[in-house]
């Protein structure tokens, strides 16, 4: 894992950058360029997934995990409009009383073929391709 990250100064100010690094090999990972960026792009995302500061090498489960992000990266330009997210209050009691004392408001995204997908599956997704901030 690369872990030093040095400041560079721009304008006055230091700023920290990091990087992900996909890496996919000839022949093995793909015989022509389109599917070798493909396959480098998936191993990418999931060095991104890994925390920002690291490599990694394509493997073929690599493309299932993508497939299924580039579909949940797609889908949630519509499900407002479809009503496919669904807010769930939890509730949090006091042990003592029983008492609710507060309560937590859970998103769920419940899609049109009734798959319940839970926030750590969308959320990410959508905060990395600009939809949510």
């Amino acid at each position: 894992m690369v872990n030093a990250i040095l400041p560079l100064a721009v304008a006055g100010e230091e700023l920290f950058m990091s990087m992900s690094i996909g890496i996919a090999v000839y022949p093995d990972d793909g015989e022509d360029t389109e599917s070798l960026l493909r396959n480098a792009g998936a191993a990418m995302y999931f060095a991104k997934g890994r925390g920002w500061k690291d490599y990694q090498f394509y493997s073929e489960e690599m493309n299932r995990t993508s497939s299924s992000r580039i579909e949940i990266e797609s889908r949630p330009r519509g499900a407002l409009e479809r009503n496919e997210f669904q807010l769930f209050y939890q509730a949090t009691l006091d042990a003592e009383s029983g008492e609710v004392v507060a309560a937590e408001a859970l998103l769920r995204w419940i899609t049109a073929d009734g798959i319940m997908l839970s926030p750590n599956q969308f959320i990410p997704v959508a905060e990395e391709s600009g939809l949510i901030v």
